[in-house]
């Protein structure tokens, strides 16, 4: 049988509330020619009955069964391993995707084979669908290795990459949380990176998605990565100016970073 020409890569637990818009997103890709990989990471079962039935209305889903919960990054990496597209898109289960996504993407890629990965901009969008503002992200590889140790450069949902180089480069397991932000610093080292200079997906924060407690791990493990990239991946030391706002806004009382992200960033 013919593999696909792109593989879209899926984790969820206990993501009902949000999951149906997740998927029928990417089944109503404008671009058809793809597997949809999704981890069931331990869900109840409401999200598993959720699952099923679009396994059974559409042969493109494929679920992979955690028998109990192991997280965001070994589920990825199970999802990446069984992988057989050219090129492997990542979805999260409460996001939305735009019907254009996919077909975007693939055809940047085939425009610019120089290129080995890409993500795009993103709306920001509140509970209820309202976008709240558009984030823009560097474009150019050149722009993003400038930035890559000051904040992720890539929104993680957008991510779209070749497959031999995910699956050669997979995620660490070591990394409860900014999974990506470690991948991408480690896959800047040898490869070629842009964003889609427009939003490819409605992001969706909010209180639901994110707690003071979760932001506090994500700036740690944040902090970790950029530690291996100067002390295991070569990275100029020169770097570790770049190192000091975040930094800091780890070591910021909760109270005031209470405040920070909602004026900036969400409600929390």
């Amino acid at each position: 049988m013919k593999s696909p020409k792109i593989s879209v890569v899926m984790s969820v637990y206990n993501g009902n509330q949000y999951l149906q818009d997740a998927i029928d997103s990417i089944l109503n890709q404008t671009f058809a020619d793809f597997e949809f990989i999704i981890v069931n990471d331990g869900s109840d079962k409401q999200t598993s009955v959720i699952l099923n039935d679009y396994k059974k209305e559409d042969k493109r889903i494929k679920i992979i069964i955690n028998s109990k919960r192991i997280g965001l990054t070994k589920s990825l990496i199970k999802a990446v391993s069984t992988t057989c597209g050219d090129f492997i898109a990542r979805m999260d289960s409460d996001d939305i995707s735009m019907p254009e996504r996919l077909s975007s993407q693939y055809l940047f890629m085939q425009n610019n084979p120089d290129i080995d990965f890409c993500g795009s901009f993103a709306n920001l969008i509140d509970e209820n669908k309202n976008v709240l503002k558009t984030k823009k992200m560097p474009v150019t590889n050149s722009e993003i290795k400038e930035k890559v140790m000051s904040f992720c450069p890539l929104i993680h949902p957008t991510l779209f990459i070749k497959r031999d180089i995910i699956q050669k480069n997979n995620y660490n397991p070591r990394y409860v949380y900014a999974q990506d932000y470690e991948l991408i610093l480690r896959l800047l080292l040898s490869y070629k990176a842009a964003n889609f200079p427009k939003p490819l997906l409605n992001y969706r924060v909010g209180i639901k998605q994110i707690s003071l407690t979760k932001l506090k791990s994500q700036e740690k493990f944040s902090l970790q990565a950029r530690w291996d990239a100067l002390t295991k991946f070569g990275y100029s030391w020169i770097n570790i100016l770049k190192c000091l706002k975040p930094l800091a806004s780890y070591l910021a009382p909760v109270n005031i970073k209470k405040i920070v992200y909602k004026k900036f960033y969400w409600n929390l």
